[in-house]
């Protein structure tokens, strides 16, 4: 998950932003984005420093939804380590 508190830390010390995505690995659009939204919801570092990365992206990006979730049941589900398969009710999963 991309450090939004350190992207919006590194905006308030001057730092531009192909600097923070060369220090944070992430692609300088993210970085983009994120100073775009906050400048947009009026959050600043200093409001961002004092909540979780969790709560900073639901404040960004208040429209996403999480993944669902995959849960295994051995009542409801069956793997086969061989043909590398895992498949529940109403979905199939393959991987190589």
């Amino acid at each position: 998950m991309t450090n939004y508190k350190e992207i919006l830390r590194l905006n308030s010390l001057g730092i531009n932003k192909s600097q923070i995505t060369e220090a944070l690995g992430c692609s300088r659009s993210t970085a983009i984005t994120v100073l775009r939204r906050s400048s947009e919801t009026g959050l600043t570092h200093q409001k961002a420093s004092t909540m979780s990365n969790k709560d900073v992206s639901r404040i960004l990006f208040p429209n996403e939804t999480s993944k669902p979730a995959i849960y295994y049941s051995e009542n409801n589900a069956k793997y086969s380590a061989r043909n590398r398969l895992f498949q529940c009710d109403n979905f199939i999963l393959k991987w190589n």
